[in-house]
């Protein structure tokens, strides 16, 4: 037996588009803590053999084509379909179809956490446990991959084509995920009997000749010529083969083509083919693929054609196989029309060696493919790499070491962390100055990348507010615009909205039709965001955003016949969102101190950032003198300020109680204070409790009933006589008691004062 005869096989093409590593980052990042993760994939294969992965592959069978019914008509409309794919070059949805007729090969896919363990790996022996042991059966049937070599493989059944679990492949990866490089090992096995089939001749079939010139043609009973080449493009013109290969039949001056199902038995020198009898010699198993120089087989046919010859009991014979260039599939016109001109296929005859008997007369290939870079050197002879950062989700590489990080903190520190609660969150910032600047950058290395931004200043001050630079003060940029911009350099798929206006304040001028509008814009920003930070400069500006919360999050308010203000003054429809309205975290910066506070909420009964005052927001900001117009703090008052605000937002949405979370009580991430108090001048920081108060002048029961009752009315006199305030929740009768005590009187008990 010379070795050169011996029938070989190409190689397996894969075509791997770069949406599959993207995905399987993605997949990591979330479920990728275990130092061996496996998981089963599908492949698409195509007609030529080639096996398609992409970020659809960790879907079940999930169809590639818009109409798959129509793309798959026939095989070359298929093909067709394929090419124009291919050259797209666009990663393809998937649809949801009922009469999908793509063909998938299920393979496994193995994750390594490190590099040192998947180089380490017995790769042999991983393909041995993925592809299992070859067996026959009682009745003489052999085993493969799990699947029976018998009749049963070429039916169609519940719309998957039962042949194709006669291939399989293997998958083993490292995924850099902050490089965004993958290293893999891929393997595509077939089954070969033990004792090698032979080539006996192969001989090219061109147009317009036919088939070449050759000694072997001699012993051949039939021709291919012009005529059959067209009748064969006809027939893959008007139909699609179910499997790999259909049977083409050439006797008595006739063409005929039949399923590999209907070659039912075999008598003597005779195959019977449905009710016709049919010479093995006149008899061609015909297929598309690649013609490589060297002649050898298409890869994906191996399988295949062992399991055709075993259910046939074909064995020391000679048989005829032809592969079709899947190259010269486009060309039918020419070929209908006999204007083609070249190779199209070419004839191999086959010389079979014995019968199968049992599981030792066959061997298994795993088809490692092979890194022609590193074909010497045999540690890393079958190794991959694949590095797909610039083609990442949305071209954002920015993205690739945020989510680390935050994956990060849920596989080593706390894996009870909700990063989807985070990252979800939509945050509403009133004041971009500097703190609302430090607050922004915090969240965005949280993950956050929904922002409305709200403020009516310019860029004054690039060296304390972080988000902005000098170029910004040079032009006179608002700072909600020069927030924006800031943002997206940072996070370039960040969904920011500025929103330059001046929140209307107690004391300060305004017009009917002003309150009337800038009310209802404030209202509807808050209550599409999740949370709103309050960082103004001044006092009477955190009033109406702090009112707009407290009227939507206290459940213990009865409505007023004339409804709330969003039927007085707006047509528009309330969302679901308004029934719980969103979180609010007001935080105050001092020369050498800060405090952070969140509003009550819902069953949390703790005070607003107005419960503990004892007067009416007033004009705190016209005529006040050079050095009053700009808060003197120290630097670290801004950053760690903002830090704590982020940080109990972040909290608070890991609470199970979210953000009814009770004081003192904690989450996965720590404690959730109502309040926090800090002074640099000694580095103490003070966790506190506020009681929501019954006269305050923002959240109070009397003020909420009283806007309730005549919504336009109470913003007019609210914004414009700041006294209306103290006197409609009692803080004015109360401060009036309260003088009317001398010192005498009053009643020290466990250190509180009696009234």
């Amino acid at each position: 037996m010379e070795k050169d005869n011996c029938l070989t096989y190409t190689d397996q093409i894969y075509k791997l588009d770069v949406s599959f590593f993207s995905e399987l980052r993605k997949r990591i990042l979330y479920n990728g803590r275990e130092w061996r993760w496996e998981s089963s994939i599908c492949a698409f294969s195509a007609v030529d053999g080639s096996l398609w992965l992409d970020m659809h592959s960790f879907e079940k069978n999930s169809c590639r084509f818009r109409d798959c019914a129509s793309s798959s008509a026939s095989l070359l409309a298929r093909h067709a379909a394929e090419k124009a794919q291919r050259v797209s070059r666009f990663t393809p949805e998937a649809k949801d179809t009922s009469d999908c007729r793509c063909r998938f090969v299920t393979g496994t896919l193995i994750v390594y956490r490190s590099l040192s363990d998947f180089r380490s790996v017995d790769i042999k022996q991983e393909a041995e446990n993925a592809y299992g042991s070859i067996s026959f059966g009682t009745a003489g049937d052999l085993c493969i991959f799990g699947t029976s070599f018998n009749h049963a493989i070429w039916c169609k059944n519940d719309n998957i084509i039962e042949e194709v679990r006669l291939r399989s492949f293997l998958m083993i990866c490292y995924v850099d995920v902050k490089a965004c490089k993958c290293h893999f090992y891929i393997s595509s096995p077939i089954v070969k009997p033990r004792v090698p089939w032979l080539w006996v001749s192969r001989i090219g079939i061109n147009l317009p000749s036919g088939m070449e010139s050759s000694e072997e043609k001699k012993d051949i009973p039939f021709g291919i010529d012009n005529e059959v080449i067209a009748k064969i493009f006809d027939y893959l013109n008007c139909s699609q083969p179910r499997h790999d290969f259909f049977a083409l039949c050439i006797s008595d001056g006739g063409i005929h083509f039949f399923d590999v199902c209907q070659i039912s038995s075999i008598n003597g020198n005779s195959l019977y083919v449905g009710s016709n009898e049919c010479s093995y010699r006149d008899l061609i198993l015909c297929g598309v693929g690649e013609l490589p120089k060297n002649g050898a087989l298409p890869r994906h046919w191996c399988t295949a054609l062992l399991a055709i010859l075993h259910m046939l009991k074909l064995c020391n014979t000679i048989v005829n196989l032809m592969v079709i260039d899947t190259n010269v599939l486009g060309e039918y016109e020419k070929i209908k029309e006999g204007n083609m001109v070249g190779n199209v296929a070419m004839l191999h005859r086959i010389r079979l060696g014995p019968c199968l008997i049992s599981a030792d007369d066959v061997t298994i290939n795993y088809g490692y493919k092979v890194n022609m870079e590193y074909s010497l050197m045999k540690a890393k002879k079958h190794e991959h790499i694949v590095e797909f950062k610039d083609s990442s989700e949305d071209g954002a590489e920015h993205k690739v070491d945020a989510e680390l990080h935050l994956h990060l903190m849920k596989w080593r520190i706390q894996p009870m962390l909700d990063l989807k609660k985070i990252t979800d969150l939509r945050i509403c910032i009133v004041g971009a100055g500097a703190v609302g600047c430090q607050v922004i950058r915090q969240l965005l290395a949280w993950g956050v990348s929904h922002f409305v931004i709200i403020d009516h200043g310019k860029v004054t001050n690039a060296t304390r507010q972080c988000l902005y630079t000098a170029e910004d003060i040079r032009e006179r940029k608002d700072k909600v615009f020069a927030a924006c911009n800031a943002i997206k350099k940072v996070n370039p798929v960040a969904q920011v909205t500025p929103v330059k206006m001046s929140v209307p304040m107690p004391g300060h001028f305004i017009t009917d039709e002003d309150i009337c509008e800038r009310y209802n814009n404030l209202r509807n920003v808050m209550m599409d965001c999740d949370s709103v930070f309050l960082l103004t400069d001044s006092k009477e500006s955190r009033w109406l955003p702090s009112f707009i919360a407290a009227e939507h999050t206290r459940n213990n308010f009865e409505s007023s016949e004339k409804g709330s203000l969003e039927e007085v003054l707006s047509e528009n429809k309330t969302t679901e969102r308004l029934k719980g309205g969103p979180i609010v975290i007001s935080g105050g910066v001092a020369f050498d101190g800060w405090m952070v506070i969140r509003h009550g909420y819902g069953t949390f009964d703790g005070g607003c950032y107005f419960c503990g005052d004892v007067q009416s927001p007033s004009d705190s900001i016209s005529g006040r003198p050079m050095d009053e117009t700009c808060t003197i703090v120290k630097p670290g008052s801004i950053s760690t300020c903002a830090a704590a605000a982020v940080e109990l937002l972040i909290s608070l949405t890991q609470h199970p109680d979210g953000p009814q979370a009770k004081h003192g009580s904690c989450s996965c991430l720590g404690e959730v204070p109502h309040a926090v108090r800090m002074s640099l001048s000694d580095l103490s920081l003070q966790k506190i409790y506020i009681e929501e108060s019954e006269t305050c002048i923002c959240c109070s029961r009397a003020v909420i009933k009283h806007f309730r009752s005549n919504p336009i009315e109470f913003l007019k006199k609210a914004l414009r006589n700041p006294s209306f305030l103290s006197n409609i929740s009692g803080l004015d009768k109360t401060l009036g008691t309260l003088s009317n005590y001398s010192a005498k009187d009053v009643i020290v008990e466990s250190g509180f004062v009696v009234l």
